[in-house]
């Protein structure tokens, strides 16, 4: 697990050869990042600035290992059962960090 102090608690990843795993106070993120007018659109879209919200990325480095060593399509990504692996691939690594 990796952490920086400037960011209290805020934000963890963990991260090897080929991902990284990114944890965070997406409200934090938000006020951090976003001037009012983006903030006033996010809103419209259903952001409530009083709630705790929590953002998980996966990056994966080496994007072709999901995809038996080929590279990624558009017709690959719009496979059902491509899609439902990187579900579950997903869903694996959230159970990973949670258990960190």
């Amino acid at each position: 697990m990796n952490e920086r102090g400037k960011d209290k608690g805020c934000f963890r990843w963990w991260e090897d050869s080929s991902e990284s795993i990114k944890l965070y106070d997406a409200g934090k993120n938000i006020k951090m990042k976003q001037g009012m007018r983006a903030r006033e659109v996010i809103e419209d879209s259903g952001y409530n600035p009083e709630c705790e919200y929590l953002k998980f990325e996966v990056h994966f480095k080496k994007p072709h290992l999901l995809n038996n060593g080929r590279d990624l399509t558009l017709e690959a990504l719009q496979n059902p059962q491509f899609l439902q692996s990187l579900s579950s691939i997903l869903m694996e690594q959230y159970h990973l960090s949670i258990v960190r």
